[in-house]
């Protein structure tokens, strides 16, 4: 690409820490660069694209350049910072950047290149990235480079197409059909667009603490097809998932899919999973989805049985705790010497800090009128 130096460059780097960014049109984006050294003497000048199809985009040499400014202040003797910041940014800006060091010679002699940023315009447009194939070039018939529209109408290659690496093509309007020309060369085309919000779904139904539950987080609609998927339980990252970006050949957009296995326990009321999508469009950070445990997790309760002292010779009271359990729908049964006496539905609750509910209830029974010993029993159904 670039040709590497001599002995004095060992100690050169010139670095582009961002690999690829995104722009929405009319915006204005900063690329990056630093080097390590200013030695060997020569200028620094930065490039979109690369041999043939090499541009000139700025010089640190006081030249001006529509649209496109320095970060910092080069003058200065100590500065290694040449990043530069590109205003008002167009679909046909799109490409890759390169930061190149130059030796002060005779003529000036490219010294080294960062590894180039790719910058991405987002808009209703085709990027074309060309791939060429050297070897057959003379012998590649006429290839047609044809993908479905957003619009449904079928967009087609226009105009003279650059054959180099990182080459491409801009179509603005994709609102009306286009006519096309071929390509002599290998090619694809993709839109640059950004991920849906991720929608993360749990199973149909309630599952009891302890089990182990699948979650499914979905984001479609996206290109280029590269994307990253993470998932967090309570901000601790899982690892066990599996992640399928479809279609497996080239496409407009893409669609991802992804499911988590998480293990409930019984603390996990107020405990949320998160999916959690990067792409080089969100320029904002990551997009998330959320799936709150609550609407998943049935806690199953506890329950004891108590006798009062008497309040009064005859009267005993006897009361009957329902704790920890989740959701609160409950019915509570009193029997009476194996015979149903009385049936609740609890409509008040203690919240539990867990986020759990508890609840007691009481009976007063009249031993005096039973001739026998009276065996109580307080029974549960929960969440039916």
């Amino acid at each position: 690409m670039f040709p590497t130096g001599a002995a004095t460059q060992k100690e050169l780097k010139v670095i582009q820490p961002v690999k690829s960014i995104s722009v929405s049109a009319g915006d204005a984006v900063t690329l990056n660069c630093t080097v390590t050294t200013l030695l060997p003497v020569g200028p620094i000048q930065w490039f979109r694209g690369t041999g043939q199809s090499q541009h000139l985009i700025y010089s640190f040499t006081g030249e001006k350049f529509p649209r496109v400014t320095n970060v910092t202040d080069a003058t200065k003797r100590t500065n290694l910072d040449f990043s530069i910041r590109i205003n008002n940014v167009t679909p046909a800006d799109a490409g890759a950047y390169y930061c190149v060091k130059f030796q002060k010679a005779e003529t000036y002699k490219e010294l080294q290149s960062g590894g180039g940023t790719m910058l991405y315009v987002l808009g209703k447009y085709c990027v074309i990235h060309l791939i060429p194939d050297i070897s057959n070039r003379s012998k590649q018939g006429p290839r047609l480079c044809e993908q479905q529209g957003r619009t449904e109408n079928t967009l087609k290659v226009l105009g003279n197409v650059d054959l180099s690496p990182g080459g491409g093509l801009h179509i603005d309007d994709l609102n009306s059909p286009v006519g096309g020309i071929t390509i002599t060369s290998l090619s694809t085309c993709s839109f640059v667009a950004k991920p849906s919000p991720p929608v993360v779904s749990g199973p149909a139904g309630r599952v009891s603490s302890g089990q182990t539950v699948s979650f499914t987080c979905k984001s479609h609609g996206f290109s280029p097809r590269t994307i990253t998927l993470k998932w967090f339980k309570d901000g601790n990252e899982l690892s066990h998932f599996r992640k399928t970006v479809d279609p497996k050949r080239e496409s407009v957009s893409y669609n991802l899919s992804s499911t988590a296995q998480v293990v409930l326990s019984p603390q996990d009321v107020h405990s949320q999973v998160i999916c959690e999508v990067a792409h080089v469009t969100l320029q904002g950070g990551p997009l998330r989805g959320t799936a709150n445990l609550s609407d998943t997790i049935r806690v199953s309760p506890t329950m004891e049985i108590s006798q009062r002292p008497p309040m009064v010779w005859n009267l005993i009271g006897v009361t009957c705790q329902v704790n920890k359990f989740y959701p609160s729908s409950l019915h509570l049964t009193w029997l009476e010497n194996g015979k149903v006496s009385r049936i609740e539905e609890p409509s008040m609750f203690t919240v539990n800090k867990d986020g759990s509910y508890s609840w007691t209830s009481w009976r007063l029974v009249n031993v005096s009128a039973y001739e026998e010993d009276v065996l109580l029993n307080c029974q549960v159904e929960h969440d039916r």
